[in-house]
């Protein structure tokens, strides 16, 4: 009975101190080599990253350091993103693909990424992570052409005229 009551305490008292921990930041550094400069830089990458997570995922004096370098790959494009603590030791990395060389589809993955490499929970919690697509407008309604009814005429009584010269004689 007693471990009950005292898991019965821990719980609460463990969200809270979860929930009071300051949010996790990192820098960032991005580097886009010949052929991918059309992706987003590093200035573009750290707002996308931080609206789509809701709070602010970057501080430049951050000791932790989340690296993207972005390449052109065989017909797509690759994005190569490393964790480093503040000793400088790599503690993950991870390697994303895109079949195109348009830098949203990857874009969109490593926003994703590094949400999850800084700050896991959120990715947990909130919703939704994924940027929505975008909006097309809807297509210009379609005009029928206008046609008119056939009027209704009456019908034609075909006339003949009989016209005659006579002479007598």
């Amino acid at each position: 009975m007693k471990y009950a009551t005292r898991m019965s305490l821990l719980g609460p008292a463990l969200a809270l101190m979860v929930a009071a921990a300051p949010p996790v930041t990192m820098r960032l550094k991005v580097e886009r080599q010949p052929g991918a400069e059309a992706c987003l830089d590093e200035q573009a990458l750290a707002s996308a990253v931080s609206a789509r997570a809701g709070r602010a995922m970057f501080d430049p004096s951050s000791a932790e350091l989340i690296s993207v370098v972005l390449v052109p790959k065989e017909g797509g494009l690759q994005a190569r993103l490393t964790r480093s603590d503040g000793g400088g030791a790599i503690t993950g990395t991870r390697e994303l693909f895109s079949s195109g060389s348009d830098c949203r589809e990857l874009s969109d993955a490593v926003q994703l990424a590094i949400i999850v490499a800084i700050d896991p929970q959120l990715a947990l919690t909130r919703t939704p992570l994924v940027s929505p697509p975008p909006t097309v407008p809807p297509p210009p309604p379609v005009v029928e052409p206008v046609v008119e009814a056939p009027v209704e005429r009456p019908p034609v009584v075909p006339i003949h005229f009989l016209i005659g010269l006579g002479a007598n004689g």
